[in-house]
């Protein structure tokens, strides 16, 4: 998850420093980018 973030320019210690709520936040937001991606990518390929 921190390289995900990382090719965004938040750098770990960003991250790794926030309180508690917000590293959920961001934990959420980095899920909901796979399951899009998850559903792009089967697309692509025609998988159903």
């Amino acid at each position: 998850m921190l390289c995900h973030f990382l090719n965004r320019g938040i750098l770990p210690e960003h991250i790794i420093n926030l309180p508690f709520p917000e590293k959920v936040f961001y934990k959420g937001c980095y899920e909901i980018y796979v399951e899009d991606e998850y559903e792009k990518y089967k697309a692509l390929s025609g998988g159903g």
